[in-house]
């Protein structure tokens, strides 16, 4: 891999002989790759940039570090959050928006995807790990709910049931379990070479064709209600951080 961009908090690198991908890298490894504000601008910008370049068919979504994919959002963060800041959530407008992008999406998961990381993870279309991986929803334990479309998102794939398991009961999968669940496609040390093999193919593959799949298959989750999950984080910030 070559590096393409270095930015703070994000950063762009290709594979050789494969211009057709664009690997974004989650860089704050010291705080596990948890997003504040800044990372979160970043990232915008940088998913824009690759969304209007027409010669990139497949973005590769990772964190750097050992440890971890992305632990969600900085809690240093939350003091002072309004309704408004639950209503307009940023974090979750963005990851909508590469859920719904017309690009394929692959989340090559370095390690732990825990609150709003694993929501970023499962905006991506595919999801694949390092045997280090866990994955987790913790936000009720700090009385939240996941709000960037993790309960939107988590139980067409991995069943109603589980969902609840992880964010009522505050289950944590590890990455054998998440593979059994299909919450992964793949488990090894070769995931990031799993996620550029399947990148090239996709990449390859009719533009339009892939944004006329991924609405139709995106029709299909009857879950997909972001406007009742933004009123209930709201509800929620009011009281907490009022």
């Amino acid at each position: 891999m070559t590096e393409k961009r270095y930015d703070r908090f994000v950063n762009v690198s290709m594979v050789e002989g494969h211009d057709e991908i664009k690997i974004v890298h989650l860089n704050r490894p010291e705080k596990a790759n948890a997003y504040n504000e800044e990372m979160i601008n970043e990232l915008e910008a940088t998913l824009n940039e690759i969304y209007d370049d027409d010669t990139v068919g497949a973005i590769i979504l990772t964190g750097n570090g050992e440890s971890a994919f992305c632990a969600g959002a900085d809690k240093n963060e939350f003091s002072g959050k309004t309704a408004e800041n639950g209503l307009n959530l940023k974090s979750r407008m963005l990851f909508d928006k590469l859920a719904n992008a017309s690009k394929i999406s692959i989340a090559a998961l370095n390690g732990a995807a825990i609150g709003g990381g694993l929501e970023l993870a499962l905006a991506c279309d595919m999801r694949v790990c390092a045997p280090n991986a866990e994955f987790g929803f913790p936000e009720l334990e700090l009385g939240l709910t996941p709000a960037a479309g993790g309960m939107r998102r988590l139980p067409p794939v991995i069943g109603l049931g589980k969902a609840k398991e992880m964010i009522f009961f505050g289950k944590k999968l590890n990455a054998d379990e998440a593979a059994q669940c299909h919450l992964v496609s793949h488990v090894g040390n070769d995931f990031m070479a799993v996620a550029i093999k399947h990148a090239a193919h996709v990449a390859q593959l009719d533009p339009l064709a892939i944004t006329l799949a991924k609405k139709v298959l995106h029709s299909l989750n009857q879950q997909n209600n972001e406007s009742l999950e933004s009123v209930v984080q709201a509800l929620l910030y009011e009281r907490k951080f009022k």
